[in-house]
């Protein structure tokens, strides 16, 4: 019987610490009162949140660049425009000069 009361004894403190590694465990997963439950879980979705602030503000970047060329390629159409009408006047103009 000692055998079995001593085998008992090691697999009760045994089970102890394992019982204390598990709730270190969840102490770091999930923060104590004295850091305000900022555990590896609250890092994590802090991080999800600035994550997706970013990929937001990627998006609208992407979106006032495509804006930003838009308004080139028109400016650029219309300076060319503007450009032939001028050579055009100028051509009449020489054309008429010339009769």
């Amino acid at each position: 019987m000692p055998q079995i009361e001593e085998r008992l004894d090691k697999l009760d403190q045994h089970l102890k610490l394992v019982k204390l590694d598990l709730r270190d465990v969840l102490t770091a997963l999930t923060g104590t009162d004295a850091n305000g439950k900022k555990g590896i879980v609250y890092d994590i979705n802090e991080i999800d949140i600035k994550i997706q602030f970013i990929e937001k503000t990627i998006e609208l970047m992407k979106l006032e660049n495509a804006k930003r060329e838009l308004l080139l390629d028109q400016i650029k159409f219309g300076v060319g425009a503007g450009f032939i009408a001028i050579l055009a006047i100028i051509g009449d103009l020489f054309l008429q000069h010339s009769r």
